[in-house]
């Protein structure tokens, strides 16, 4: 009896993925998983460092959650996607509705986790000291910074409150986008940008190819948003070559 080794098996697993693979039509279906099961494989590998609440000591404001930094990240995922989706307009249509409905949900969180907060900071009032700063805050007693609010125009006189101040700057600072006012070679750019484009597609990668990209990483450079570092990927590489490459 002849008995597989684990490398076999590996190979085995390796052509079986990467044949399945060939029948499936949504290529990022396959990435997205492969990507979860490489970070499951990590996380069950590893030994992870126990994280204490230092870590969540320099927030930007009290409110702010991991979730919401998830959901942040896969926000700007699903815009990204929709937003580089132009060849086909039923498949952009599609992602764009999925990129609103997370942001609704993304706007929600964050009323909520206000709202949450804001009770939370009230219930710091106790009995013996009911003048903190909840009380200043109510009261409008707390002391506000003084901020810019006028500014000197080239005429010499002064923006009058904060509406015609931030409309001042963003007449100086931002250029206006008029057709009227346009010369020959921003005619020529309005116009290229409203055409479909036409090019060839490029020649698909060599399996050659894609591995000296992936030997060629720094080891050296820090992980994505997935934590997953070059050197982890490289070995998944020599374990999976063929679904990689497919």
């Amino acid at each position: 009896m002849k008995f597989r080794t684990g490398q076999e098996d590996s190979l085995n697993l390796d052509r079986d993925l990467a044949s399945q693979v060939k029948e499936l039509n949504n290529i990022e279906s396959v990435v997205d998983l492969f990507q979860e099961a490489l970070m499951s494989s990590c996380n069950k590998s590893f030994k992870k460092r126990h994280t204490t609440k230092i870590t969540t000591k320099y927030k930007s404001v009290p409110w702010w959650t991991e979730e919401l930094t998830l959901m942040r990240k896969r926000i700007n995922a699903l815009r990204r996607r929709y937003q580089r989706t132009t060849n086909n307009d039923e498949l952009r249509e599609s992602r764009k509705n999925r990129y609103h409905v997370e942001k609704t949900k993304y706007q929600a969180a964050i009323k909520r986790e206000k709202i949450k907060s804001w009770k939370e900071y009230c219930n710091l009032t106790s009995d013996r000291n009911p003048w903190n700063a909840v009380y200043k805050i109510a009261s409008n007693k707390a002391k506000r910074s003084q901020t810019l609010s006028t500014l000197q125009k080239p005429d010499g006189s002064i923006t009058t409150d904060i509406n015609e101040t931030v409309t001042y700057m963003l007449d100086y600072l931002i250029a206006k986008d008029e057709e009227d006012s346009d010369s020959d070679y921003h005619k020529t750019i309005r116009t290229l940008t409203e055409r479909p484009i036409q090019t060839t597609d490029d020649k698909e990668y060599m399996p050659e190819e894609i591995g000296n990209a992936i030997d060629a990483i720094n080891c050296k450079k820090a992980p994505g948003e997935d934590g997953i570092t070059s050197d982890i990927f490289q070995r998944a590489y020599k374990q999976f070559p063929n679904l990689i490459n497919t």
